[in-house]
């Protein structure tokens, strides 16, 4: 064994548990990571919208934005843009409060 071996090692048992890593972390934070979308203008809205109204929602209304997150790019921006029909009022709610973004 090498002087470097034991640093390429760990690096290496490091890289291999970067998935269960990822998984076992904190719900808020897989939330911020699901807010990282494709589209510039939604990550802006999305971040600042984590950052500052997140923490006032209440527990349905989280729920409600975690389905929001599961729409395609195209169709979150065309809701939050107005273009989309949604009859639920906590799905209104949540996105009234993404257009202020």
């Amino acid at each position: 064994m090498l002087p470097g071996d034991d640093i390429r090692e760990k690096t290496a048992a490091q890289l291999s548990t970067q998935d269960s890593v990822l998984s076992t972390e904190p719900p808020l934070g897989r939330l911020r990571w699901d807010c990282r979308r494709g589209m510039l203008e939604l990550d802006m809205i999305l971040a600042r919208f984590m950052e500052q109204n997140f923490e006032r929602l209440t527990p349905q209304e989280v729920d409600v934005f975690k389905g929001l997150l599961a729409h395609s790019d195209p169709d979150l921006w065309a809701l939050i843009q107005g273009g989309g029909t949604c009859g639920d009022a906590e799905i209104k709610t949540v996105l009234q409060l993404l257009r202020q973004y």
